[in-house]
């Protein structure tokens, strides 16, 4: 007598598979996000990195660097006059597409801003943006260099993937420091310098902040901005990877 499976079955069957993908596919896609996020933002660390070295075997240390300036809306800066900015991009191989990024991307990027850190985008007519071989892009915000009493370190964004979505501040979208001198306590844009002096190095906005503030344990009970430097100060201090507990469905 040969034996089968009743209709019945075979349709519970699917209907317990067709459970079980809904319940985990979307969590693997989540972590297949996060991996290639991951991978690229190392690549991106290791990139400027590289080319900061060797800014610095070409143009000496930057504590003597000079910043360019903003004169009618435009920028001055080249290589040659100085730019903190110029030295280090011109041994990554960018090309400038200032001119070529879509409103509805600008748009998204300030929307965003706003809602994560409540604003912070300057003014576009000030901003820069460069595009890595690899498509990823920086935004170089020139007038929100640090530069006082010998201390000086410049800002900038990333978007690790271009255009390619989500576009979302703490996913693919990352603000830097670039410290060039060490920092004291008086000019602390955003993370822990310590109690003292934050070293030469480059930082992501809000490295350290759990351990400033002591409150990223409990950063659910807090505002957005502040789960979003707890994010940051995550990923940093995780070697660039998104630990489990990464706040990755509020930001």
């Amino acid at each position: 007598m040969k034996k089968a499976f009743t209709l019945a079955e075979v349709l519970i069957t699917l209907a317990i598979v067709g459970i079980v993908a809904a319940l985990t596919i979307p969590t693997m896609v989540q972590n297949y996000e996060k991996k290639m996020l991951s991978v690229r933002i190392k690549k991106f660390v290791s990139t400027f990195n590289q080319a900061y070295k060797m800014a610095i075997a070409n143009y000496g240390d930057p504590a003597y660097w000079h910043d360019c300036t903003v004169q009618e809306g435009k920028s001055n800066c080249t290589t040659s006059t100085g730019a903190k900015s110029q030295k280090i991009l011109s041994s990554m191989k960018v090309t400038d597409i200032t001119d070529q990024i879509p409103e509805s991307y600008k748009q998204g990027i300030e929307e965003n801003f706003d809602e994560v850190r409540g604003g912070g985008w300057p003014n576009w007519e000030k901003t820069q943006c460069w595009q890595l071989p690899d498509g990823s892009f920086i935004f170089l915000m020139i007038d929100w260099n640090i530069r006082e009493n010998n201390q000086s370190a410049t800002t900038f964004i990333v978007d690790i993937n271009g255009f390619n979505k989500p576009n979302k501040l703490g996913k693919d979208i990352l603000k830097f420091v670039q410290v060039h001198t060490q920092l004291s306590h008086t000019l602390n844009p955003g993370f822990d310098n310590y109690g003292g002096n934050l070293l030469r190095g480059l930082y992501l906005d809000g490295y350290g902040y759990s351990r400033k503030y002591n409150i990223c344990k409990e950063y659910e009970k807090h505002p957005l901005w502040v789960k979003y430097f707890c994010a940051n100060d995550m990923l940093q201090s995780n070697g660039w990877e998104f630990p489990d507990n990464y706040p990755w469905d509020d930001l």
